[in-house]
């Protein structure tokens, strides 16, 4: 569990990035979840936009990305989701030691 400075932190860098995922008219499909889950692997912190044709709502498209890769933390604003997850692969652990030692 995150604590709230943790949090903050997260969405502090997350303004610096760019929506590297899209979710549109085709919900979230096996490939679109696999590509999130390479991009959260990689990057642990992965912003994701949600186009404007998307059937499936921000709250629905959340749930799902949690129960699927077990997110440490995830929000919305606006259009953009904020998924983050520690990486399996210590090499690829650079941002959460940042927010580990918040």
């Amino acid at each position: 569990m995150l604590t709230n400075k943790q949090q903050k932190f997260i969405r502090s860098q997350a303004q610096k990035i760019k929506a590297t995922a899209q979710i549109g008219k085709n919900e979230l499909s096996e490939s679109a979840i696999e590509s999130i889950g390479k991009l959260l692997e990689a990057n642990e912190l992965v912003k994701v936009h949600l186009l404007a044709a998307a059937v499936i709502t921000k709250k629905e498209a959340i749930a799902i990305l949690t129960d699927t890769f077990y997110l440490e933390y995830a929000y919305s604003i606006g259009n953009q989701l904020v998924i983050y997850k520690q990486s399996r692969n210590q090499e690829k652990r650079i941002f959460s030691k940042s927010v580990e030692s918040k």
